[in-house]
């Protein structure tokens, strides 16, 4: 197969002058003709071969039957041969790797007995044992008898693709191994939002029920959110994440669901990739975390409570039995005055503690100072029982929209943590008008601050997530997480100060929320 040590366009002068190729009827004269006097031959030779070069293609020719080959400098490259090596059939053979021979050898045969263009893929193998990947692309010419007189072609090396290519299949393989064991949702749509490619759909909206149509057209009413946030993708050109929750049967399902423009080649929008992680398991997880969190905060305030009312209702029996041995009407006035009192501390402690575990439907304007009094008051009967000094430094702020039991929560939280790492000085609650820190919108600042022990590097790193303590078999880890969670839903930032110098050792929780932040209430756990 193929050609001598000569350059690219001296073959095809043999070509030209070649007998066999007058006989049979020679492509050269054709191809010639395709240029009547436009260039000169010995310039066609030159682009001729600068062309093939470039494109990495070696030539062969060989007159039949085979015999001598004549190969191009590349064509023995692709075969590890020098380029002043002379090439036979024999020599072609073995170069090829044993498992490529026969098929090689019948593809030429059946390439000259039905006229059909050679086309094959091969290994070569070098005598160290290397492997190179070749296609030849050849075919034979025929004289007037319809003789087979010529066969010629080409070879490429198809090495450097086949590397990549099985690159790209370790790839994908090592994407579709993580893929079939992640509950994730992944398809393409076009920009009418129709689904184009499915990798994995719902198991109650299988692939054929979705391809080529809307999620709208799918399920009316239930997809509606999805199909907004999708549109709201395609419109702004940019990625973007949100939540999702659906109700699919007799249960909720919640989805993290990505979705990025898909490009097409002139580098136009022309649809979405979508990728939707189910994390219905991890909100139940998350909320049972958040009730387990809730019960624990409750019950560590229970024996403060308890005290606090106890105390009063001591007072209470008291005053009743002075009065059933009280004849003086002014006496019993003045008891009857006392009791009142004392029942009244009840009645005040047993509200902020409903208050503390009431969630309202909807956010509702609050004023800040109001809910950080509220919290203060379930540790009131602590904090009498202790050296702390609460200060409580509120200033005019208006008031928040927020969900007010929620903000409860992170309040009783925070002080809750801060009475625990101070054992005498003082507690600062401190309500600011203020300023966004990134975007200048006015915002409300609150700060919760004591002189305590503070928090080491190791703990404070690690903050805000679940399980994480100072308070050894005293605390469960997630209050810290829940009152993240929360300010997150808020739109809240949150910035923690702290020092651990004896002297100087204390800790700063500064929350900024925007005066309207849009909260976002927390998800319920899905149903079944």
């Amino acid at each position: 197969m193929f050609k001598s040590p000569g350059s690219a366009f001296l073959a095809v002068e043999k070509f030209r002058v070649s007998p066999s190729s007058q006989s049979a009827g020679s492509a050269a004269p054709a191809f010639a003709e395709n240029f009547p006097g436009l260039i000169p031959l010995e310039q066609l030779g030159e682009r001729f071969q600068f062309a093939t070069e470039a494109a990495g293609i070696g030539y062969w020719f060989c007159d039949l039957p085979f015999d001598k080959l004549i190969w191009d400098a590349r064509v023995k490259e692709h075969f590890w041969l020098a380029p002043d090596a002379e090439v036979d059939m024999d020599l072609f053979f073995s170069r090829l790797h044993p498992e490529d021979r026969e098929r090689t050898r019948a593809g030429l045969q059946e390439s000259i007995d039905t006229k059909a263009r050679y086309d094959i893929e091969y290994h070569t193998v070098s005598p160290a044992g290397e492997i190179r990947w070749v296609r030849a692309i050849g075919r034979a010419a025929y004289n007037d008898a319809g003789e087979p007189v010529r066969f010629d072609g080409i070879t490429l090396d198809l090495t450097p693709q086949k590397r990549i290519e099985s690159e790209l299949r370790g790839t994908e393989d090592r994407i579709r191994v993580a893929l079939q064991h992640l509950p994730v949702i992944l398809y393409t749509t076009d920009r009418d939002l129709r689904y184009t490619w499915i990798y994995r759909s719902h198991p109650m909206a299988p692939a054929e029920m979705l391809l080529g149509r809307r999620d709208d057209e799918i399920a009316p009413g239930i997809m509606d959110e999805l199909l907004a946030f999708k549109q709201s993708v395609l419109d702004s050109g940019r990625p973007a994440r949100r939540e999702l929750s659906f109700v699919i049967g007799d249960r909720t399902e919640v989805y993290d669901i990505t979705a990025e423009p898909l490009l097409n080649s002139a580098g136009e929008i022309a649809g979405l990739t979508v990728a939707a992680l189910d994390i219905t398991q991890a909100r139940l997880t998350e909320h049972a975390l958040r009730r387990t969190e809730k019960l624990a905060v409750v019950g560590r305030l229970a024996s403060s409570i308890a005290h606090e009312i106890n105390n009063p209702l001591e007072s209470v029996v008291n005053t009743l039995f002075l009065m059933r041995t009280s004849t003086d009407v002014d006496e019993i006035r003045d008891l009857v005055r006392i009791a009142e009192e004392e029942l009244s501390r009840v009645s005040h402690i047993v509200t902020h503690s409903l208050r503390f575990n009431r969630q309202s439907a909807a956010p509702t304007r609050q004023e800040i100072s109001a809910l950080a009094d509220s919290a203060l008051a379930l540790f009131g009967g602590r904090l009498r029982n202790t050296p702390i000094r609460v200060v409580r430094d509120y200033r005019p702020a208006p008031p928040l929209l927020c969900f007010s039991g929620e903000l409860r929560q992170v309040f009783a939280n925070l002080i809750g943590n801060a009475l625990d790492a101070t054992r005498s000085g003082a507690l600062w609650v401190r309500i600011r008008e203020a300023r966004e820190f990134r975007t200048g919108e006015p915002a409300i600042r609150v700060t919760v601050a004591d002189s305590g022990s503070g928090i080491d590097e190791r703990t404070l790193a690690r903050l805000f997530e679940p399980f994480v303590t100072t308070k050894q078999n005293v605390g469960t880890g997630l209050g810290l997480w829940v009152t993240a969670e929360i300010l997150k839903r808020h739109n809240a930032t949150v910035r923690v100060r702290t020092s651990t110098r004896p002297g100087s050792s204390g800790t700063a929780f500064v929350i900024t929320f925007p005066l309207d932040p849009c909260p976002v209430p927390p998800i319920s756990a899905p149903g079944h």
